[in-house]
């Protein structure tokens, strides 16, 4: 597993000096990509709690029937996928850092255990999204000269669409989703 850790590290690294991140200036993109995470993190969080995006969706007929398919034809991956998020959902909710969060801020907790649940899957399925385009977000800012991007970062669809794509696949073939991922597969 330190292996596997140590390589992507490698592989961070390489991506980032190729767009023009001097190597001193990596440890300051990964804390603005934390940070960017915990942002969207918690972003999610309140739509979850808000509109209950997942619920809403689920209730529609075209959805109910796909969800219906879904456990019929993948039964083992649904049922470990619920199990994972009751769990994480259930761990996060009971945690002493998480449960005076709804106290504070004046919201329903049973409410707030269900968007914490549906922010978890949201999270999962937007994460090739939200994850590339936190890497490009920061080699954006972080470049040298920002209004010519002359340091290996184009704006242009075609460089924009090649980075997403790389970096989906580092983050699919990388870490817990790898696994989730293989497992789907089987």
């Amino acid at each position: 597993h330190f292996f596997e850790h140590f390589f992507l590290m490698g592989k961070l690294r390489d991506y980032f000096e190729k767009r023009g991140i001097a190597p001193v200036q990596i440890p300051l993109a990964l804390v603005y990509f934390k940070l960017l995470n915990i942002g969207v993190w918690c972003s999610l969080c309140a739509v979850c709690y808000r509109y209950e995006p997942l619920r809403s969706l689920f209730r529609r007929p075209g959805f109910a029937k796909l969800k219906g398919w879904c456990q019929a034809r993948y039964p083992n991956v649904f049922v470990k996928g619920e199990a994972y998020v009751l769990k994480k959902s259930h761990e996060l909710a009971t945690s002493q850092y998480f449960r005076p969060i709804p106290k504070k801020l004046g919201l329903n907790s049973k409410r707030f255990v269900l968007a914490l649940a549906e922010n978890l899957v949201l999270y999962k399925v937007t994460m090739l999204v939200h994850i590339p385009l936190q890497f490009w977000l920061i080699i954006y800012l972080m470049s040298k000269d920002t209004s010519t991007l002359d340091h290996g970062l184009s704006l242009s669809p075609h460089q924009v669409k090649e980075d997403v794509t790389v970096l989906t696949e580092q983050v699919l073939h990388s870490g817990p989703l790898a696994v989730a991922v293989a497992d789907c597969e089987k």
